[in-house]
């Protein structure tokens, strides 16, 4: 009878174990956007490249890792918003005559949009992809930079 209860109360605590991290799983689905930094449409996704923004005084610089794609996988697009980044992989195949014994690397698409707290200037906006790494100058529009104003003897 106590092997009984033991193992009973053994199964009711991991089954009660298992709730809670159903639950915990749950909470932190629901948390990622703001602990990402996503919008939660880009958190439901899963995938995106991670990337850093920053901000040189003219320009915002955003490099994103791409490893694998080509720059005929990527699009980027400006709109009023920002800037939307979007890209598709596709299937790395086996070769003529080869057969696949593991392929862990599916085709897969993504799109990110990146908010700038400032009006760009889309026109002059130039990317270069070098090294797996994508490297985005987007440039603030001129209404928006710091003016100098010279101050002279009088």
């Amino acid at each position: 009878m106590a092997f009984w209860l033991r193992t009973h109360n053994n199964r009711r605590a991991h089954n009660d174990f298992d709730a809670l991290m159903g639950h915990f799983g749950a909470l932190l689905r629901e948390l990622e956007p703001a602990l990402t930094h996503q919008s939660p449409t880009e958190a439901r996704r899963g995938f995106g490249p991670k990337a850093n923004l920053f901000d040189d005084g003219d320009n915002y610089v955003i490099r994103a890792a791409v490893p694998g794609l080509k720059t005929e996988d990527i699009h980027l697009s400006a709109h009023h918003e920002g800037l939307t980044l979007k890209a598709e992989s596709s299937a790395d195949a086996a070769p003529e005559g080869y057969s696949a014994h593991r392929q862990e690397r599916a085709p897969a698409a993504f799109s990110r949009s990146f908010a700038f707290p400032t009006r760009i200037d889309a026109d002059k906006i130039e990317a270069v992809l070098r090294h797996g790494i994508l490297h985005i100058t987007v440039p603030k529009a001129a209404a928006e930079k710091p003016r100098q104003i010279q101050v002279r003897v009088g």
